[in-house]
């Protein structure tokens, strides 16, 4: 996965929109299984005491806090609200140690100089997480604020790649169609795209 660019991502989107068919069965959903497949297999030989999929989705949701809050590092006491919410809301008794000594053994997250503080290994897995639960927001609760937000600073920091996940794992063409609604909207008074001449005020 790549750090895209603003213009590309929406083209990609707009393309995959329109190949909606062939792009789901091919390019986009290989790379997403491929991208998933990678990450379980890191967790699953590390997931003693808790299970893969509830390791993903609490990394979802430490991804969602550090995407809402602007930051690159989570505390511990901060990991801790989120599984103590978990817990409470699953009726669960997931465990603090359990979820992060699984994470840094699988490479996902990994601990700061700061202590007691813990970031995602590389954006990219950042941005997959934030995705994940992206979509579970919409799924849920037909919520897109954040997703007009990041459309409309798509230019900044990892939300090209967010978007760009949210595309690849969603198969709902509704969602889809509202990205690609809201970034004509909040670019089209952009300079078209030149591959070959790099200067570009967005890109900058």
């Amino acid at each position: 996965m790549y750090s895209m660019n603003p213009s590309f991502v929406i083209q990609f989107v707009d393309y995959y929109l329109k190949n909606f068919k062939d792009a789901f069965s091919t390019d986009g959903n290989v790379f997403s299984k491929v991208f998933e497949n990678n990450i379980i297999n890191r967790i699953r030989p590390v997931a003693k005491k808790l299970t893969v999929d509830k390791i993903l989705v609490l990394l979802d949701k430490i991804a969602y806090w550090c995407f809402k809050e602007q930051k690159n590092e989570i505390g511990q006491e901060n990991i801790c609200d989120i599984i103590m919410k978990y817990n409470e809301y699953q009726d669960d008794e997931v465990q603090f140690l359990y979820l992060v000594d699984a994470c840094l053994q699988a490479r996902i997250l990994r601990e700061t100089t700061s202590g007691g503080k813990y970031r995602f290994v590389d954006k990219n897995i950042l941005s997959y997480f934030v995705a994940r639960e992206l979509i579970r927001i919409w799924n849920d609760n037909l919520d897109d604020s954040d997703l007009i937000n990041l459309i409309k600073y798509i230019r900044y920091g990892i939300n090209a790649n967010i978007i760009l996940f949210v595309t690849y794992l969603t198969d709902n063409l509704y969602l889809i169609r509202n990205i690609i609604d809201s970034t004509l909207k909040y670019t089209e008074d952009w300079l078209p795209f030149n591959a070959i001449d790099v200067n570009v005020p967005y890109l900058a």
